[in-house]
């Protein structure tokens, strides 16, 4: 090894990434996301706390659901507002790389998951499927609408009242293409069908559920003439 000392830009380059280190450390630390009281009331996030509680109860701590839950909003609050003071200062430069992780991996099962569904009306007929997530007989696109970037555009905020923004602008982006290349197809309804995967030794839930149900006519959307 050289006796040399190091270089004023090596030592500026073991500092810049040691920063890189340490930040990103800070923003991928596995710290629990903010919950909060609308959040509860979802069926997986009342399942998991029903199912926390039977357990921390069963070793001896006695707790209910509801209490169990109000501790989970006031610890997650405390725990994720440090979190985003730590991670405060370097909003903008993450903004700017776009290299901020912002997501929880697998953060807890999908029992009421969404499938995909689209629809469409030919002139003079009725609704008829076009598209749907994991059947082979309706699976128009499907190279493209599998894609794990356009699921996000539809897949998040499941549970939400109203469909987000993203979607409203996925469904008119389907709409237009399929307008495009179908001139006699006069309406095209994009949807999602919510199923419950129950546990083992659970009663089966045949249940399905339409939500975020957006309709669009020919004559209220723009056409843009690319072809899937």
């Amino acid at each position: 090894m050289s006796d040399q000392p190091l270089s004023r830009r090596a030592w500026i380059r073991a500092l810049l990434i040691t920063l890189a280190i340490g930040v990103h450390g800070i923003y991928a630390a596995p710290v629990p996301h903010i919950v909060t009281k609308e959040q509860l009331k979802n069926p997986v996030s009342r399942d998991e706390v029903a199912t926390w509680a039977d357990r921390l109860t069963a070793i001896g701590y006695t707790i209910d659901t509801d209490t169990l839950g109000q501790r989970v909003v006031e610890v997650s609050g405390q725990i994720g507002g440090l979190h985003r003071s730590l991670k405060l200062p370097f909003i903008p430069w993450m903004r700017l790389t776009g290299t901020g992780q912002g997501w929880a991996l697998f953060a807890n099962p999908d029992t009421h998951p969404g499938r995909l569904s689209i629809r469409i009306r030919r002139e003079g007929g009725a609704m008829e499927d076009l598209y749907l997530q994991l059947d082979p007989e309706h699976d128009w696109w499907r190279s493209r609408l599998a894609y794990r970037r356009l699921r996000g555009c539809w897949s998040a905020g499941g549970f939400s009242k109203r469909p987000r923004s993203i979607y409203r602008r996925f469904s008119q982006w389907i709409a237009d293409r399929i307008f495009a290349v179908a001139p006699d197809v006069v309406e095209v309804q994009v949807r999602t069908l919510r199923t419950h995967t129950t546990l083992p030794g659970e009663p089966p839930d045949d249940r399905v559920e339409k939500r975020h149900v957006i309709t669009i006519q020919r004559d209220s959307s723009r056409a843009v003439g690319v072809k899937p």
